[in-house]
């Protein structure tokens, strides 16, 4: 019985000793990793190497090789049948894949491939493959992808380049193919839907300017807000309220489609709901109508590249491009010179159009519509830090501004819904008797402060809605069926 004691000691300092022995093999091979030696490293490992250990860092073997990018080293141990999944355990964990993405280690890349790599998997921050392809941007990482998984997701384009050597044009085909093409001299094309949803040409504009922004009384107004790249909804929408007939050409006469902000992000027809707004204004114009397509918080974030919102799609045509997905609409395209010209506050009739709302304190800034226009439109799209220097556009493009303020549906945050009488006062400012504002969902379309300020943002996946007003003075809720309610 006195021996028991002693023999869990030798049992316990056996393990010990092959614990550390075994610790010491693995560090060896880190080290010869790290001093990139393939010929020394192959002759450290034999049968009893462990070639999914890890180090004390968290990489196992196969990770930190392609982190050192190591690569012979890394091939050598994929097919010495190193795990190609192993996750590391990090503090940003990724898979063997997604460090050959991030670290472009083209054959490694291939190889783990081929021998059967997860490309779906997901680390614990829910970040895939292509994830890390569309954060390091690169083309022949891209390529190599594109043989195995869908990088694009459905049709998408064309988007617009203009240069001193060409203009170019680059879509993604049915094939979910990337396609480039020499547009010089050209000025129509083809955008193409998905189905059941038709193709549709475009016409280039001569040039983009900036447009009026108060207009008299419209015999029809359809108001539709927050689209945001639903292109069925969008469609669905105009057709039944005979805006556009089946080959979305404007049959709306000479009224007036308000678009009330938000129509892109968060969808996957973003582009192409871009370019039949594109369309239909200049057919508006010559059938004596008119589009308005006010600016929202979305547009603006689209144009500064902010990718918080936006389909996974979008960001890998950018980075097979090998751009910021924001040049997708630079300067130098067409989509981003349009859409810099458009206006972030309009009124026709007695009815103001904004996409979020006017906070009472706009009153003080003592701007009449066109003068918000001609100050806040040179900075669509610029840069936080810029505007932050300038304290009027700071507070345009801020939380109270007409992009972002909410006060005028619920209550928010920091500040409470707006007091009838303050509501009083902007319409008195501004000569209106209603304030028309998206950006907020609401049930349906409908009225609040007995009218006086009319909610058009709706989930437009449950039912698509609009607001119809005929003569300025009665208004209805209308849905992508036809149907339509006297408000």
């Amino acid at each position: 019985m006195k021996k028991t004691p002693y023999i869990f000691l030798l049992l316990a300092l056996a393990f010990v000793m092959c614990t550390k022995s075994e610790n010491s093999a693995g560090d060896k091979l880190f080290e010869l990793i790290a001093k990139g030696n393939l010929e020394q490293f192959k002759a450290a490992v034999d049968a009893s190497s462990d070639l999914n250990t890890t180090n004390s860092s968290g990489y196992s073997l196969l990770n930190y090789s392609i982190k050192e990018k190591e690569s012979s080293i890394a091939l050598f141990l994929i097919e010495s049948g190193a795990d190609v999944n192993a996750m590391s355990t990090t503090k940003s964990s990724k898979s063997p894949l997604m460090y050959a993405v991030k670290y472009k280690q083209l054959e490694v890349l291939k190889l783990l491939i081929e021998k059967g790599a997860n490309l779906d998997v997901k680390n614990p921050d829910g970040h895939d493959v292509l994830y890390y392809a569309n954060k390091y941007a690169d083309r022949e990482v891209m390529s190599i992808l594109a043989d195995h998984i869908t990088l694009y997701d459905g049709v998408d384009g064309p988007y617009i380049f203009y240069s001193d050597e060409k203009v170019e044009s680059v879509s993604v085909n049915i094939k979910h193919e990337l396609v480039r093409e020499d547009m010089s001299g050209k000025s129509e094309f083809d955008v193409e839907l998905p189905e059941p949803y038709k193709t549709f040409k475009v016409q280039l504009k001569g040039k983009h300017e900036r447009e009026e922004a108060i207009y008299p009384i419209a015999e029809k107004v359809l108001v539709v807000a927050d689209i945001e790249g639903d292109i069925s909804a969008f469609v669905d929408l105009l057709k039944s309220n005979h805006v556009i007939d089946e080959d979305y050409k404007w049959i709306f006469g000479n009224g007036h489609l308000v678009l009330n902000g938000d129509f892109v992000d968060r969808g996957n027809y973003v582009t192409q709901v871009l370019w039949l707004i594109y369309k239909l204004e200049s057919e508006a114009e010559n059938a004596g109508g008119k589009v308005h397509f006010i600016i929202g918080n979305h547009e603006d974030m689209l144009l500064r590249g902010n990718w918080k919102y936006t389909q996974q799609k979008y960001k890998a045509i950018a980075s097979s491009l090998a751009i910021g997905y924001k040049d997708l609409y630079g300067n130098g395209t067409e989509l981003g010179k349009w859409l810099r010209t458009k206006k972030l506050i309009a009124k026709v009739g007695d009815c103001i159009f904004v996409h979020a709302g006017l906070s009472k304190e706009l009153l003080d800034k003592n701007l009449s519509v066109e003068e918000l226009n001609n100050t806040a439109i040179p900075y669509i799209g610029t840069d936080r830090d810029v505007r932050a220097g300038i304290e009027l556009i700071d507070f345009l493009y801020g939380r109270m501004g007409l992009l972002w303020y909410r006060g005028m549906v619920v209550d928010y945050k920091d500040y409470l819904k707006i007091s009838s009488q303050n509501l009083d006062a902007l319409l008195d400012f501004y000569k209106a008797q209603r304030i028309i504002v998206g950006h907020n969902v609401v049930d349906e379309v409908s009225f609040d402060f007995g009218g006086r300020v009319v909610r058009v943002d709706v989930d437009h996946h449950e039912e698509a809605q609009a607001l119809l007003i005929v003569n300025g003075e009665t208004f209805y809720r209308v849905d992508d069926k036809g149907q339509k309610e006297k408000l």
